[in-house]
């Protein structure tokens, strides 16, 4: 099985918060790509261009089994897009295991 995760800033490039409105359009596209997903809060650091460390709070949504047609780089651009972020970091990794009763 496959598990795409998606790290999105809860902050725009605007500096203002990611709205419960873009939150919702963000959970309905990950909703229509995948068989489950889930959503938890984080934080973290990164260094910008100029070297200054940036602290920050984000939502990774891990999708379980994309349907075969998703892009995930492609989805990455819009929930960049739908959250207003500059960016959306995405990874990719092939999930072993798991139990069923």
């Amino acid at each position: 099985m496959i598990r795409h995760r998606y790290y999105v800033g809860t902050v725009t490039k605007d500096g203002l918060p990611v709205s419960d409105e873009q939150r919702a359009k963000l959970r309905k596209t990950l909703c229509d790509m995948y068989n489950g997903y889930t959503v938890y809060r984080v934080g973290g650091a990164w260094r910008d261009v100029w070297g200054t460390i940036k602290v920050e709070q984000s939502e990774v949504y891990e999708g379980l089994a994309p349907r075969p047609d998703v892009d995930p780089q492609a989805l990455a651009m819009l929930l960049a897009q739908l959250a207003e972020q500059s960016t959306v970091l995405w990874t990719k990794e092939k999930v072993t295991g798991g139990f069923s009763a």
